[in-house]
């Protein structure tokens, strides 16, 4: 392995297995470790690629990555005389092998559930993360060439399809394919991969011919844990719990150890009212994927309806800890302590969800409210004016 480009939180590697094919990867979100494999490392290089791999560990959608280190990459992999040259990512590192495709002068582009932007109104899931950085490279101002562009993703999952109806737009469509994977949710890789027929669909893209479209993407489906989940979801969304929690049996039996599966048995048990028995199964979760943020505060939540303050705040402070950019997470906390009339300590962790989240007119009230009962009323006024007035503005918009 060779270091290409060391910037201050992302860098460039490049594997070389004597190959004249080249594929960038770029990592998806949640990536904090450069020791850890990129995306799609083993593939790439068990299928005797060259590979060059660009690892962020901030999760902006790759806006750290400058165009010196662009340049600096491209001329290398010119040098190299490759034959062909791909782009691959899912989600994040999607946006990025698409925005980036053009000065790296790839032939094939590969994006899984690639997220267009993050900043729009149709689709909030990292909104607060778009607050974060500075747009540098703007997918608005990209100009689509004459690649060939293959787009997995979900056609049932609406917030990804509004990206790629976008996406579609923007490319010169006679060259994007689009590969639908339904029920797979934000997941097409792995829910191809657990049905076994993810290697033959991406090496049939890379090597351009047509034996991709004679793939089955849908019958394998009950091999597959992502499918159960995603049934289950929506089943839950009807308000049908106990058959979504049998569903959600489908996917335990496949993996018992998966931690979605059980965060998302935890759920559904918690609507049903088996409160202990969804903490045990979020602790659980909470032991395989320790670093998952969203794992502490639902168990913050499930402690808090059994009134365990004690542990549910030490859970809502570890959440933060991992993830301190999310406003519900400062909220919820802001809650739990005020229920034990720690109103100081609850401004502090409510002040900090409207400093993220400024446009929520509920964070504005509650701490209106934590205000009002620590005796600051002047300032609570204040804070409830706002409150009114925004929304008032939402309700005009």
């Amino acid at each position: 392995m060779e270091i290409l480009y060391h910037g201050e939180d992302f860098c460039v590697e490049y594997y070389k297995s004597n190959s004249d094919t080249l594929v960038y990867t770029f990592n998806s979100l949640g990536y904090r470790d450069y020791t850890n494999p990129s995306f799609a490392q083993k593939f790439v290089t068990d299928n005797g690629m060259d590979l060059i791999a660009f690892k962020t560990i901030k999760d902006n959608w790759f806006q750290n990555v400058t165009r010196d280190a662009l340049e600096t990459v491209s001329t290398f992999a010119l040098s190299k005389g490759y034959e062909k040259i791909i782009t691959y990512g899912a989600s994040m590192g999607g946006y990025a092998s698409i925005v980036f495709s053009k000065m790296l002068m790839a032939d094939i582009v590969i994006a899984v559930a690639p997220q267009y932007a993050i900043d729009q109104n149709y689709d909030r899931r990292w909104a607060n993360k778009a607050k974060n950085f500075k747009w540098i490279h703007d997918i608005e101002a990209y100009r689509p060439y004459n690649a060939s562009f293959y787009i997995l993703y979900d056609n049932h999952f609406k917030p990804d399809v509004e990206h790629v109806f976008r996406f579609q737009k923007l490319l010169n469509k006679g060259n994007v394919e689009l590969i639908k994977c339904p029920h797979s949710e934000h997941h097409p890789a792995q829910y191809l991969e657990e049905i076994g027929v993810l290697r033959e669909l991406i090496l049939s893209i890379i090597n351009q011919n047509s034996s991709w479209t004679q793939l089955d993407l849908f019958s394998g489906r009950r091999k597959s844990k992502r499918y159960f989940i995603s049934v289950a979801k929506k089943l839950s969304k009807r308000g049908k719990l106990h058959l979504a929690s049998s569903i959600l049996d489908c996917a335990l039996s496949l993996d018992s150890d998966y931690s979605d599966s059980l965060h998302q048995k935890s759920l559904i048990l918690w609507k049903l009212n088996f409160l202990a028995e969804a903490i045990r199964l979020t602790k659980k979760a909470i032991g395989l994927s320790p670093s998952d943020a969203g794992y502490y505060h639902h168990l913050s939540v499930l402690l808090g309806k059994l009134k365990d303050h004690d542990e549910a705040i030490a859970a809502s402070h570890q959440a933060i800890s991992l993830n301190s950019e999310d406003a519900g997470y400062h909220h919820h906390l802001s809650v739990l302590l005020g229920k034990l009339k720690n109103y100081e300590e609850a401004i502090s962790a409510s002040h900090r969800a409207v400093s993220l989240n400024p446009d929520d007119a509920g964070y504005r009230h509650h701490l209106s409210t934590v205000l009002g009962r620590a005796g600051r009323l002047e300032e609570a006024v204040g804070v409830s004016k706002d409150a009114i007035d925004l929304t008032a503005e939402r309700a005009n918009y």
